[in-house]
């Protein structure tokens, strides 16, 4: 069985009900063995909304859900522009969408990483990008590194794959 999921206009935490109930059925499983992904009503996501897509597409793709977009190839939008600038279409569909995407000053780009990892992705990544953006020392992020790693802790309490993506902006003004 094939659906389509419609992204919504706008895609942020809000969003994720509505979202997720079309991909996932009440026992928890997938509601098709095959979804196409329409972006053509998308015009904001933020970065959790972008996390939420690219995690439910790491548990399709674990449990065997073929995967296809449609209407992403717009790249003059400023949402697409942003998911591309992430690395988001490089991940899911082996290749940017705009031949001039990079990571931008202000993200740390999203990344796949396994609870195994996340302490090293905290020290080396998270914390660097951090104390860059703020101009602080490491130490001045412990609270911040320790709830973040709790949500590392989460998923592997709360999760079969034990893995996530993360995504860190800031937004300078």
């Amino acid at each position: 069985m094939s659906a389509t999921v419609y992204l919504p206009s706008r895609f942020t935490f809000a969003s994720l009900p509505s979202f997720t109930s079309q991909i996932v059925g009440t026992d928890g499983h997938p509601k098709a063995d095959q979804f196409t992904f329409d972006f053509s009503s998308l015009n904001f996501i933020d970065g959790s909304g972008m996390t939420v897509i690219s995690n439910t597409m790491e548990w399709l793709d674990y449990r065997k859900v073929k995967m296809f977009f449609s209407g992403h190839k717009r790249p003059h939008v400023d949402c697409i522009s942003y998911l591309d600038d992430c690395g988001f279409f490089h991940r899911h569909l082996g290749e940017s969408v705009r031949p001039h995407a990079r990571v931008r000053s202000t993200t740390l780009p999203f990344t796949k990483v396994a609870h195994a990892d996340a302490h090293n992705w905290l020290e080396a990544s998270f914390t660097p990008f951090m104390c860059n953006a703020l101009g602080v020392q490491s130490g001045a992020l412990a609270s911040i590194r320790s709830c973040v790693g709790e949500i590392f802790n989460n998923i592997q309490d709360h999760s079969t794959l034990n893995i996530g993506f993360a995504h860190v902006q800031r937004y300078p003004n």
